[in-house]
């Protein structure tokens, strides 16, 4: 791990690397980096995770949010997620501004229509 308390998820594919750093559970803060060749070419700074008063729905909220994520929404510009997904009671939603080169996001996943999760992101390329 190159950082202390920090959970670290990394990829390699040929001269790329992808590092996901983050830190906390019902809240996080977290960073992703990516590499070309050893040098940062890419960075995304993320913080949220459960409203107040939510953290037992934490196991919920995850596994939605990982069925959320697999989902892939044709012609959609997104870093993460679909712009709608639903299922159920579950709703989740994504909104960016700006391309990969420079872009803010938000995401947001509400239970029975009560907001119960949210992150925000903004990051861009490097040089």
């Amino acid at each position: 791990s190159e950082r202390r308390d920090f959970i670290e998820y990394t990829f390699l594919q040929s001269d790329w690397s992808y590092r996901d750093s983050f830190t906390g559970h019902t809240k996080s803060s977290g960073q992703e980096i990516v590499r070309f060749r050893g040098k940062i070419v890419w960075s995304n700074l993320y913080c949220g995770g459960m409203t107040a008063g939510n953290e037992a729905l934490a196991n919920q909220t995850f596994s939605f949010l990982k069925q959320a994520l697999s989902q892939d929404e044709s012609g959609f510009e997104s870093l993460r997620g679909p712009h709608a997904f639903g299922d159920g009671e579950w709703q989740y939603s994504y909104t960016q501004k700006g391309l990969i080169d420079n872009f803010s996001g938000y995401e947001e996943i509400r239970y029975q229509d009560k907001v119960v999760f949210f992150h925000r992101a903004i990051g861009g390329t490097v040089s």
